[in-house]
């Protein structure tokens, strides 16, 4: 059996690997329950815009999302590949997925949404303009009116200026492609192609949040004034202390931060749009008579915050399963998606639901099976939980109060998990992503994952677990990591480096090695090299003994005048 290997001469197999974030098993205790409550009866949506992790001002973030409840995210229109690495070695795209992954341990810790462009860090730029060249504008801004036209944001707040205030490049273009998109994504008549899937989006308003760093101070006290020093009692602490957590989580930018405790104003500048006058969504209803028959569901959600214990978190089930059913009836799909989401959360953390799905092996290649085992178990009395589903598989188990439930399932390793930005290779200034929808994710949204259907008291829900490895680590204690799925032969070089001039040949030694569970025996290997380049030989095959891992073979590259990177 021959199978063509086209694929680039090195393949970083599970290092360039990451999996979705999905937080559909929440552990939360009984004041996260009631600020989640809470949250149901809040219809207002906020995106922060800048250009790197660790641009983003978390204090207000946090604020936002915790204390006004607000659906909040944060645009950062690179991952930050550019940028410098105090714990490690990694550069460039390496550097990338480091900071990507302390973006989104932030967001777990301020409660944002993060997203992302396809734009690509590459180091200090003295001017939009060059930036601009680098980046692709029309490219990046398509991106970010896809992004606002999918999160709808009643607000959107810049972190920098569009002029030289902004002290660098990078900064400098998030403030003009954030006013571009700001009125690009109202009108039908830019990217329609994007109508199939979103609609148009008017936001209420653009506001530069000014700031005092750099040497220079831009607030001023004609400018829009809020106080976000609050102490939240239900989770007990400030949002200066919360945003210290958050902040510190970029730890490869050296971003370790100090508590800060008592008032804080932040200072806003009107961009375009209408004016705010005492608070940033003004004019803006954020309450469920911005909906069509919705006060249905607010008089629901009333009752069920009143009626919450703390200590019988399950005793309001009933009426979240009510709820969850009311929201089918009003006629806009993105808060009833919103919300339907947010109830189902509610109904796992108060009846103590917890699942979990684990493969045995932390790898495995393209094309092999691998054998899920899943946990589940309903820790809340009074609670009917049956397990109707798995993976579209009928079951129908009624699960047992505090007992653990177990099971296996077999799942195809269909794709692998390299992340979707880093597929096709990248320019000097963007990310080569083919399919447009995922533009925005912050890391694969197609994780290998087990779906589970549930019917609780009668209701059935749906919840998709991604696949983790688990393992106990003597001083960390228990671990979860993401699975990794590798193509069926991956390669590395013996040197990362090599030296050459002129027509000179160098000769590189490659070393390939079989993945997975796989019968393949035979690859058939073409080498990729950049444009004017070279190589010998153009193909070979490679064929693996029974047993057999790993097999090396030497090639020879050669540039030519009309080589190219």
């Amino acid at each position: 059996m021959r199978r063509p290997f086209l694929s680039v001469i090195i393949i970083l197999a599970g290092i360039l690997s990451t999996s979705i974030v999905k937080a559909q098993n929440p552990q939360w205790n009984a004041a996260e329950i009631k600020l989640h409550l809470e949250k149901l009866n809040v219809l207002g949506s906020v995106l922060y815009f800048a250009a790197h992790p660790d641009d983003e001002n978390t204090r207000l973030i946090a604020w936002l999302a915790q204390e006004k409840k607000y659906k909040t995210g944060y645009l950062s229109l690179t991952r930050g590949d550019g940028g410098q690495n105090l714990i490690g070695t990694e550069q460039g795209i390496e550097l990338g997925l480091i900071r990507t992954q302390e973006l989104l341990a932030a967001r777990k810790i301020d409660k944002g949404e993060q997203f992302f462009s396809s734009a690509y860090d590459f180091g200090f730029s003295k001017t939009p303009e060059e930036t601009f060249e680098f980046w692709d504008k029309q490219r990046v801004l398509r991106e970010a009116v896809w992004i606002i036209r999918k999160f709808r944001p009643d607000v959107i707040i810049t972190r920098f200026p569009p002029d030289s205030r902004g002290g660098h490049g990078h900064h400098q273009a998030s403030a003009i492609l954030a006013h571009e998109a700001f009125k690009a994504a109202a009108d039908p008549n830019i990217f329609p192609e994007q109508l199939q899937f979103v609609r148009p989006w008017k936001a209420k308003r653009l506001l530069w949040n000014t700031a005092n760093f750099g040497g220079q101070n831009n607030t001023r006290e004609d400018q829009l004034k809020i106080d976000i020093g609050d102490y939240n009692s239900l989770l007990g602490a400030s949002y200066g202390e919360i945003a210290a957590h958050s902040r510190s989580s970029h730890k490869s930018q050296g971003f370790g931060s100090a508590s800060q405790r008592g008032s804080s104003i932040e200072y806003f500048e009107y961009v375009d749009g209408a004016p705010a006058k005492n608070t940033l969504l003004d004019g803006v209803d954020t309450s469920w008579k911005r909906i069509q028959n919705g006060s249905k569901v607010e008089s629901l959600i009333d009752h069920i915050n009143q009626t919450y214990q703390i200590d019988k978190p399950e005793l309001i089930i009933a009426e979240l399963i009510q709820l969850y059913k009311a929201l089918d009836q009003i006629d806009d799909e993105y808060w009833k998606t919103e919300k339907k989401k947010e109830v189902e959360k509610l109904i796992l953390a108060c009846g103590g639901i917890w699942f979990e799905s684990i493969a045995k092996n932390p790898s495995y290649a393209l094309e092999d099976q691998i054998k899920v085992e899943h946990s589940i178990i309903v820790r809340r009395p009074n609670v009917t939980v049956e397990l109707t589903q798995i993976n579209g598989n009928s079951i129908h188990e009624t699960l047992k109060i505090n007992k653990l439930q177990r099971d296996s399932v077999l799942i195809h390793a269909d794709r692998t998990t390299q992340p979707y930005w880093l597929i096709d290779p990248h320019g000097k200034g963007k990310f080569n992503v083919s399919d447009f929808n995922l533009t925005g994710y912050p890391e694969n949204p197609y994780a290998p994952e087990v779906s589970f259907q549930l019917r609780i008291n009668g209701e059935n829900i749906t919840l998709n677990q991604p696949i983790k490895y688990k393992y106990t680590d003597p001083v960390r204690g228990e671990i979860y990591d993401p699975i990794v799925i590798v193509p069926q032969l991956t390669a590395k070089s013996s040197s990362p480096l090599a030296l050459t001039q002129n027509a000179h040949t160098v000769k590189v030694n490659l070393t390939f090695q079989k993945n997975g569970q796989a019968n393949t025996t035979t690859f058939n290997v073409r080498p990729h090299v950049p444009k004017g380049w070279e190589v010998s030989p153009a193909s070979f095959d490679l064929s693996f003994d029974k047993g057999e891992r790993t097999i090396s073979r030497e090639i020879s590259i050669k540039p030519s005048d009309a080589s190219k990177w």
